[in-house]
């Protein structure tokens, strides 16, 4: 039995009567996510606010009308969801390639342009004209004791 005030202090128990509270102990878990960014403070990061709110708003709508065509296709026209599954996906295929192939040779286009003055090895370029190391022999272990 007991009085009232000691089953408070105890706490309560799973029949209703009074005992020890279960304390959740967090020190064996791990946190995958950072506590600051699942209680919504992100150090006062705005602009990671900002972004982040404006990609959720632009893909949403996107989702929803590819599954929403995904669904016309599966209702209407069984026999050809397989066919415009397959150009759909080419699609954005070519999309990616085309850019990584732009990307591509955006970059040889500067390496071009940054190295076009630079001369080659033929009779009479300055490059030609170094001095021969070549018959020095190096030790692996040259290092004088001190």
């Amino acid at each position: 039995m007991g009085c009232k005030t000691c089953k408070d202090k105890k706490g309560p128990t799973q029949n209703g009567v009074g005992g020890k509270r279960d304390v959740v102990d967090n020190k064996d878990t791990i946190s995958l996510i950072p506590e600051e960014i699942a209680n919504g403070d992100f150090s006062g990061n705005f602009l990671f606010k900002v972004v982040a709110f404006t990609v959720m708003i632009f893909a949403i709508p996107l989702i929803i009308v590819v599954l929403i065509g995904k669904m016309f296709f599966t209702f209407f026209m069984p026999k050809s969801l397989p066919k415009v599954s397959k150009k759909v996906s080419g699609l954005f295929m070519g999309i990616i390639k085309r850019y990584g192939n732009f990307l591509a040779a955006k970059e040889v286009r500067k390496r071009k342009k940054q190295f076009e003055k630079n001369q080659g090895y033929e009779e009479g370029s300055e490059l030609n004209d170094i001095e021969d190391y070549s018959d020095i022999n190096v030790h692996k272990k040259n290092n004088e004791k001190e």
